[in-house]
């Protein structure tokens, strides 16, 4: 489940992801369902720890505070230098908040986010969600804050254990290169490796929708959800895609809706989340009053969730 990166010298990563396997349950059960202000609640209420310090850090960079995100994943890590989920969370804040500084600090930012990943690559060389995320950066950053296209060939060459994301960094390397039919290629060969997955149907649909080839772009989406090996979060990366396109918007609202009431959403897709782009997809059909209702679902959830604050000020809510 990634997004594209952008760049104010640095490295903008999208949200996702990552194993964990020892902290407060009740914790990771209110961030699987979206909730975030109370997930919030009971961390800051809950034991001192790693642990709790790295799902506080998760939460944070849910509903888009990095600087707290930020602040709590350095603690967790200066209590546990060697979990590499934790450097993965905390390079993906990092990153984040590199969009929105200036262009000395995000310099450092982007420094700081590739020791991040390069840190949990090493812990944990299995981790697809590190590996990606660290290539990623690699094919976008440029080398003077530790990118460079040679170490994203260099690091596909040593997943030769994981296929689909060998292939899958490869083509996003081509597309870098503006080799569409390479891309096109490789990310076919991810799929394959995949078995047909439906995350990676999704990649391919995320390249048409780059290329504006909206034929192949609704193929591909049709495959993902019709995919015998989607997760939940599939139908959430399906929906989301469709409403950024703005494409098919009733079946984008359909689909969210149906994660929603799958009863296992995760961090993935954060059902606040969810909430917020379903109100998008009804507001660019005209529907205001529905995109205001689910604007106030999402903040119910994530009160400082500022993309549904802003839409549901704009709806005049």
């Amino acid at each position: 489940m990634l997004k594209s990166l952008q760049y104010v010298f640095a490295i903008v990563l999208a949200l996702g992801s990552g194993a964990f396997a020892f902290a407060d349950l009740t914790a990771i059960d209110l961030l699987n369902r979206g909730q975030a202000d109370e997930a919030i609640r009971t961390l800051n209420h809950g034991s001192v720890n790693a642990d709790n310090y790295h799902l506080l850090c998760r939460a944070y960079y849910a509903v888009q505070d990095y600087d707290n995100a930020i602040k709590y994943g350095e603690r967790a890590i200066q209590m546990n230098p060697n979990n590499a989920n934790y450097h993965l969370w905390l390079g993906r804040a990092y990153g984040s908040k590199a969009e929105q500084a200036n262009a000395l600090s995000a310099f450092s930012l982007a420094r700081k986010t590739v020791a991040s990943f390069e840190r949990s690559v090493q812990l944990d060389p299995s981790d697809w969600h590190a590996r990606r995320d660290l290539a990623e950066f690699y094919v976008e950053a440029p080398a003077i804050v530790g990118g460079g296209k040679d170490k994203a060939r260099k690091l596909a060459d040593t997943t030769a254990n994981d296929p689909a994301t060998a292939s899958w960094i490869r083509a996003i390397l081509a597309m870098q290169d503006k080799q569409t039919a390479e891309a096109e290629t490789q990310f076919r060969a991810a799929l394959a490796a995949s078995g047909n997955s439906g995350s990676m149907w999704l990649e391919l649909a995320r390249f048409y929708r780059t290329q504006q080839r909206w034929p192949e772009f609704e193929n591909a989406m049709q495959q993902a959800l019709g995919s015998q090996k989607k997760s939940p979060t599939d139908l959430f990366d399906a929906g989301e895609m469709m409403v950024r396109a703005n494409r098919d918007l009733p079946l984008a609202v359909q689909t969210l809706r149906k994660y929603l009431d799958s009863g296992h959403t995760d961090e993935y897709g954060p059902a606040f989340k969810a909430h917020y782009l379903i109100g998008q997809g009804l507001e660019k059909q005209g529907k205001n009053s529905e995109a205001q209702a689910e604007y106030r679902a999402a903040l119910s959830l994530a009160s400082n969730f500022r993309p549904a604050q802003d839409a549901l000020h704009k709806l005049g809510g």
